[in-house]
């Protein structure tokens, strides 16, 4: 049984960490596990798999043995794992291509190229950071330096020469957003809607997700605050929305995870995407495609629920039940 003081404690203990940004995906997602199990606020740490993404038709799960699983739409082969690129840490599903980082900072990509989103530039190494978006990938070093490949008609993939320092980078429709140690948030590509456009957050960042149109943020006060395409509501925030530690913006629908292990979905609900199924609990990360939702708890099961027209919420055999 939770107990509220003691979880609302081991929340506040998450956000007075002054390195909190430099935290990568996995560490933050075990540290908070860690803060939060010994408040008797959640099960133990993830035992299988240990990061989801969702594509906008497919998804893929990473597993703690570094293999990657992927399902859904394989039109273009982006659910197709090549066989021999093993020991991942890091995977990332866009549009019609996936790609992913091995333990060695190697970056590989597979699906389309029509864009050359998947052709991996030889100049990248050590990778710590992977995204695929609709036609484009970026990638951030273990130096904080971007790179990114594929469509530019926007600019995003041109790196402006202001960011730095970057601890991750995110990848939408046609534009890119990076987070940097010191929690600022750059964004550059398309603007049409003001996805681009990074308003005042009043506290650093700790979390960015670049979605179709929108971009949102969760910041070190566990606020969430979105820009952006706001025509399904994707980018009005309900209130009240507080403890929040990561943020995934999809095409038309926004999710959030809080300290305390619960998902809160708001925008388009057209396929149920933005409903969060009641039994879920103890949630350790979420990600959001185009009409579906997907997350990750702590003792490695996976849910997926809304869009499921091409398989992208149907939980593989092999990994049901974690």
């Amino acid at each position: 049984m939770r107990t509220p003081r003691r979880c609302d404690e081991a929340l506040n203990s998450f956000r007075a960490l002054s390195d909190l940004s430099l935290l990568e995906g996995g560490m933050f997602r075990n540290l908070l596990v860690v803060l939060l199990t010994s408040a008797g606020c959640s099960r133990p740490q993830v035992d299988s798999i240990q990061a989801i993404s969702a594509g906008p038709y497919h998804t893929c799960a990473l597993g703690a043995g570094g293999v990657v699983t992927c399902w859904g739409n394989d039109s273009q082969g982006q659910s197709t794992v090549p066989e021999t690129f093993v020991d991942v840490v890091a995977v990332s599903a866009g549009d019609v291509h996936t790609c992913a980082v091995n333990v060695v900072g190697d970056v590989a990509c597979w699906g389309n190229d029509d864009e050359g989103q998947s052709s991996v530039p030889s100049s990248l190494a050590e990778a710590s950071t992977v995204s695929a978006g609709l036609y484009h990938t970026c990638a951030a070093d273990g130096e904080g330096a971007v790179t990114c490949w594929g469509y530019d008609s926007f600019g995003q993939s041109s790196v402006p020469d202001l960011v730095a320092g970057a601890v991750t980078v995110s990848t939408g429709g046609y534009h890119t957003c990076s987070l940097g140690a010191a929690g600022d948030v750059r964004c550059w590509g398309a603007d049409y809607d003001g996805q681009s456009t990074v308003p005042d957050l009043h506290a650093r960042a700790v979390a960015v997700s670049a979605g179709e149109s929108h971009t949102c943020a969760a910041d070190s006060a566990g606020l969430v605050v979105c820009w952006g395409n706001d025509d399904e509501g994707q980018s009005a925030v309900p209130a009240p929305l507080t403890g929040v530690v990561a943020v995934s913006a999809g095409w038309s629908h926004t999710c959030a995870l809080d300290a305390a292990g619960e998902v809160r979905c708001w925008g388009d609900d057209s396929f149920g995407q933005s409903a969060v199924p009641e039994s879920l609990a103890d949630v350790v990360d979420v990600s959001v495609g185009a009409y579906h939702t997907c997350a990750l708890d702590s003792v490695g099961d996976v849910t997926c629920w809304g869009d499921d027209r091409l398989g992208q919420s149907t939980i593989p055999e092999s990994l049901a039940g974690g």
